[in-house]
């Protein structure tokens, strides 16, 4: 229409004109409804925000709450893992400048405010996390008994083992405790704690023998190492008991050195074979204990053990000579070795015993013992 009417070029620039006036009044209208918007999700933001910050703030100052509340709880309880250690005044500070993050501090050696990491092992540090752990069950699990732990001490060393049955007895008697473990050492050690602390008959002992992909692990009730001998000794396996008796004499070889801190040199604890270590712990034993009762028990006890050690010996290689022994014979050296097991434990609750060397004693190792025996050391 424009064209037929036939404007000008100076009424074309005015219609042109018009035109970018309108566009330019119609995006006015958008831009003021956009800033409109703008502003009210700026509103909303800063609410939002105010909102996020008042939250963020409190739920740092209730976790820092928190953890005050639970650090006495936490020195407690590795305290009894590791006493008498450098280490205390342990601090979880929550981390401001990193978003959920949380730094842990101690009192190491005297000096206020160190990373764990710094100045303790490994050993140290996992324990040191069960601590923590079981801090916060004891924080937030009032309402549910159930505590699961899996393989806790896998780095833990064997002087400590035995303190986390303390811990575990002592401080959380109304939990229910599902524990499993690879260290044969320690399973007996929980057995040994619940014979001492008299709750035997509330725990089920299982031992995972096997296991299949379809049908998943297979367990048995667990028996003590004794027991397994006796049975074959009943059924007249000489030479399954015979094995089972020198690994059991391993063992009790490997805990009395351990109990009575015997100097064994580091390549025989490698090997711990009875061979290795039978000397230090005869040796340690005689020059340790002073009390003229228990020291004629155990050089009797040595004595018959080192008369029926070759037995032991024989049935635990591929020896011709192991049809000739008699089961009576058999039977006589793995009671040699339950004799020896038995002067490292208390025979009023059946706890191992522990040695003391700041008090030169050495005395049952369970603070609920009611007759709790103890003798002096040299």
């Amino acid at each position: 229409m424009l064209e037929d009417i036939g404007l000008t070029d100076k009424e074309k620039k005015v219609l042109e004109n018009v035109r970018i006036i309108e566009q330019a009044r119609s995006k006015s209208i958008d831009l003021s409804t956009a800033q409109s918007e703008l502003d009210q999700i700026k509103n909303q933001y800063n609410v939002a925000e105010q909102i996020f910050n008042t939250f963020s703030d409190t739920k740092k100052k209730n976790i820092q709450e928190i953890y005050n509340s639970i650090e006495s709880d936490i020195e407690t309880y590795y305290s009894i893992l590791h006493p008498k250690e450098p280490h205390k005044n342990f601090k979880l500070q929550l981390s401001l400048g990193r978003r959920a993050s949380t730094e842990l501090r101690i009192e190491s050696f005297g000096r206020e405010g160190e990373d764990p990491r710094a100045l303790t092992s490994e050993g140290h540090l996992d324990s040191l996390g069960l601590c923590i752990f079981l801090a916060f069950v004891r924080r937030f699990n009032e309402d549910c008994p159930l505590v699961v732990l899996d393989d806790i001490v896998t780095t833990v060393d064997s002087n400590h083992r035995e303190k986390i049955c303390k811990v575990l007895f002592d401080e959380f008697r109304d939990k229910q405790f599902v524990i499993t473990t690879h260290d044969g050492v320690w399973y007996e050690q929980l057995c040994a704690s619940q014979r001492a602390y008299g709750i035997s008959g509330k725990f089920s002992n299982l031992k995972f023998f096997d296991w299949d992909v379809d049908s998943g692990p297979r367990i048995r009730p667990y028996r003590p190492k004794w027991e397994r001998i006796i049975d074959k000794l009943e059924s007249g396996d000489k030479v399954g008991a015979g094995n089972q008796g020198r690994q059991y004499l391993e063992w009790v070889l490997e805990k009395i050195c351990r109990i009575t801190a015997a100097s064994v040199q580091i390549d025989k604890w490698e090997s711990g074979t009875v061979g290795d270590l039978f000397p230090y712990a005869k040796n340690r034993v005689k020059r340790l204990v002073k009390d003229e009762v228990y020291e004629k028990k155990s050089s009797q006890t040595f004595m018959e053990l080192e008369r029926t050690i070759i037995l032991g010996n024989i049935l635990s290689h591929n020896n011709p000579l192991a049809e000739e022994l008699s089961l009576d014979e058999v039977r006589s050296f793995c009671n040699c070795v339950y004799e020896l097991h038995q002067l490292i434990i208390c025979p009023s609750c059946g706890h191992d015993f522990s040695y003391l060397p700041q008090l030169k004693i050495i005395r049952c190792s369970n603070p609920k013992c009611e007759n709790p025996i103890e003798f002096r050391t040299g």
